[in-house]
């Protein structure tokens, strides 16, 4: 995984030019576009007012217009749809971030509720974050510089042990194990784990904490309630999916 710290240089020189060629000539009229009267660059409609709460772009490059009609820079867009909400990151220029991760640290009175320190998210080539719906399917799953990723209904990247048919951030439920299907890492690096796995688990019925052995297959999905056959030997697993202490090799 890759925080993408790069400043897009040349972004404002871009914005500078597009700006001058498209209003050249107008300067005593309200030509729509491009103006930067106040020091800040807006988007100026034929009728005067500047363009609020929308996209514009210069050149290639797509920028956000807040409320006041300012570019927005280093902030997190939702917009909402018919269906939901799509979210959009603008970097430190105010461009539209596309195909990178992105670190946003979690508001203060969220931290105490989950282990990680910022929130994960990535925005594909359309410039919108990824996520998925209450339930996910593998489609959900995204492959990013080789690696599988997951991420919840607010695109923040998932970690630790998800539940498919409950999709969310399972932090501090001592249980969550028990009941889910994959389990993704850590909270700075939360990929989809494949293969033996082992991980401390809570045990309720005795209250202690115990390491346990896992199978994760190439799906992602733990192996539960049945006895398996890997690297020639066979493996039990119970109900939760954690293995069993009795196996052995494989019959010739």
């Amino acid at each position: 995984m890759k925080l993408n710290t790069k400043v897009k240089t040349g972004i404002l020189i871009t914005l500078y030019t597009y700006v001058i060629m498209s209003t050249a000539g107008a300067l005593t009229s309200y030509a729509e576009g491009w103006k930067n009267n106040s020091g800040v660059w807006q988007w100026v409609k034929d009728d005067g007012t500047v363009a609020t709460d929308t996209w514009k772009s210069a050149n290639g490059y797509w920028f956000y217009l807040d409320s006041s009609g300012n570019i927005a820079k280093n902030k997190l867009i939702s917009e909402e749809t018919k269906d939901s909400i799509d979210y959009y990151y603008v970097d430190s220029n105010g461009a539209l971030l596309r195909d990178s991760w992105k670190a946003i640290p979690i508001d203060q009175s969220e931290k105490k509720n989950y282990k990680a320190q910022y929130w994960m998210y990535y925005f594909g080539n359309d410039g919108k974050a990824y996520k998925s719906d209450k339930n996910f399917s593998d489609d959900d799953i995204k492959t990013i510089e080789g690696k599988k990723y997951a991420f919840d209904k607010n695109g923040r990247m998932l970690y630790g042990w998800i539940d498919s048919s409950d999709v969310k951030q399972q932090d501090y439920d001592s249980i969550a194990w028990v009941f889910s299907d994959y389990y993704f890492g850590e909270w700075n690096d939360g990929h989809m784990q494949e293969g033996w796995l082992q991980l401390p688990v809570y045990e309720r019925k005795d209250g202690a904490t115990r390491e346990y052995w896992f199978y994760f297959d190439s799906n992602g999905k733990k192996v539960k309630s049945k006895t398996r056959i890997i690297d020639d030997y066979y493996y039990a697993f119970e109900d939760d999916g954690h293995m069993s202490r009795s196996w052995k090799p494989k019959a010739e």
